[in-house]
């Protein structure tokens, strides 16, 4: 497959290259469970799909009902210290402003070594159930209310304030979790320069399932967004659900399962110059200059689904930075959340290029310049 050659060629390439990011704003303590479906002396046989799991609590619709879970790990969470960790992996130096207050070494022993955590505050607290396909994410955030701009300002020293504004990638993720998140906007805005530079950094954004947020809130941070633009390259990137919220907050004129359309929209609005909506095994990806469909053979053996998204995204900005176009980022972000999935960790450049081989003659592409 010729891309695939084009692709590891750029990886080899890339090997020279030294790149910074800059990752903000959430943090969470994950605690992932499976939920048992029948348990006996001898086995346990765990609810596989999350609409199965649904069909059994409303079955139980005005009852009460006792569901047992099966405790698997506990762990460093939130889409800014995963996505921090994916981008240490592949060898960013990335400096992430997170929520980690009392849990820091937990997060330096577990995450990668080019990661430099700088706290806001306490982190919140994740209850994750786990399917075979999906996952259901219990999130208690009440400690984010004292996460914003006045907070991110007494961690801005000199150097972090200059890593901030001079990094190749700056990812701002997580933002439905924390109220203050788009008062941080605001304040990122007020600091950067008056005229962008020549190049325009990468700015990454994830909204984390918008689904609680109203259409207002919603639609100021797609102003912002386009605020920004002035100074970076910005991609926005979602997953299946996300896209249905923004779909329906802002009234797109397309079908609710017209990927390829909610992302043309979107960019052709002016809102953003990228658009990246991921599945389990594929994504869409749309530029003023590109539109792709990818697709990679599914993990039917998962060993983790919490944190698939946040590789997914560390492998598409990584490829970003090193030059690969949409598509090819797209595989590449594809590949490093199934390696994720069906091992529990954050692919190496390495472990990325060798998988990549291995699925070569299975990986579908669809792509029009």
């Amino acid at each position: 497959m010729e891309q695939v050659e084009q692709i590891l060629k750029k990886i080899n390439f890339s090997k020279s290259k030294k790149f910074t990011a800059t990752v903000g704003f959430d943090g969470f303590i994950d605690e992932i469970y499976y939920p048992i479906k029948t348990s006996s002396m001898k086995q346990k046989s765990y609810f596989n799909q999350l609409s199965e799991f649904g069909e059994h609590l409303a079955k139980l619709s005005g009852s009460s009902c006792d569901i047992e879970i099966c405790f698997q790990t506990l762990r460093p969470g939130g889409s800014g210290p995963l996505l921090a960790h994916a981008l240490g992996t592949f060898g960013v130096s990335t400096t992430c402003f997170t929520a980690i207050d009392g849990h820091k070494r937990l997060f330096t022993r577990k995450l990668s070594s080019n990661c430099q955590f700088i706290s806001l505050g306490k982190p919140g607290r994740t209850i994750a159930l786990e399917f075979k396909y999906g996952k259901l994410m219990l999130g208690d955030t009440d400690s984010f209310n004292e996460i914003g701009w006045n907070r991110l300002q007494e961690q801005l020293t000199k150097n972090n304030c200059e890593k901030l504004l001079t990094s190749d990638l700056l990812a701002m993720v997580g933002w439905s979790h924390i109220p203050g998140m788009t008062d941080i906007w605001r304040g990122i805005l007020t600091i950067l320069p008056d005229e962008p530079g020549a190049l325009k950094p990468l700015l990454f954004i994830d909204f984390a399932d918008p689904g609680a947020r109203n259409e207002a809130d919603i639609k100021e941070t797609f102003q912002l967004m386009h605020d920004f633009r002035k100074h970076f390259f910005v991609i926005l990137g979602m997953n299946k659900n996300e896209a249905s919220v923004i779909h329906s907050r802002l009234a797109l004129k397309c079908n609710a399962e017209d990927y390829f359309g909610i992302a043309h929209l979107l960019v052709n609005a002016g809102y953003i110059s990228e658009v990246v909506i991921h599945m389990l095994d594929s994504a869409y990806a749309v530029s003023s200059s590109q539109r792709s469909f990818v697709e990679v053979p599914l993990v039917h053996n998962s060993v983790v689904m919490t944190g698939a998204g946040d590789n997914f995204n560390g492998g598409y900005c990584w490829s970003r930075l090193i030059g690969m176009d949409t598509c090819e980022a797209s595989i590449i972000g594809a590949i490093t959340a199934r390696s994720y999935i069906s091992t529990g960790l954050s692919a190496s450049i390495k472990k990325i290029s060798e998988n990549l081989i291995d699925i070569a003659k299975m990986i579908k592409v669809q792509r029009n310049n």
